[in-house]
């Protein structure tokens, strides 16, 4: 009769619904971690996006139409003028913004006159 005691241990029933739990948190974490990841360079975006319309705005009302880089913050933003289509009173003002690896974060162009 001792061989047919039961002996401790998981069913398979068990052990299958202990793996879905443990998949389901691997998923979840798995989706926390790339959205960190992704939202990385958000604070950088939006510090560069600050930087460039306030530098715009600066430029179109003071009239200072000309090339210049900044260092603001650890972004490095360049603005960029050239005559528009062959007019000397129309302007393209590019600005952009770049991080220190040289990529990209935001990009601003608008035609001004220049006085």
């Amino acid at each position: 009769m001792d061989i047919l005691k039961k002996t401790p241990g998981f069913t398979l029933i068990e052990a299958v619904v202990s793996m879905i739990i443990i998949m389901a948190c691997f998923a979840m974490s798995s989706m926390v971690y790339i959205n960190v990841v992704r939202s990385d360079n958000k604070r950088e975006r939006a510090l560069a996006f600050t930087e460039v319309n306030r530098i715009a705005t600066e430029t179109i009302s003071n009239t200072q139409i000309f090339d210049q880089t900044f260092d603001v913050n650890g972004l490095t933003i360049v603005r960029h003028v050239e005559p528009y289509k062959g007019d000397n009173l129309l302007k393209t003002l590019t600005i952009e913004a770049y991080d220190q690896k040289k990529k990209g974060l935001y990009s601003f162009k608008q035609i001004v006159i220049a006085r």
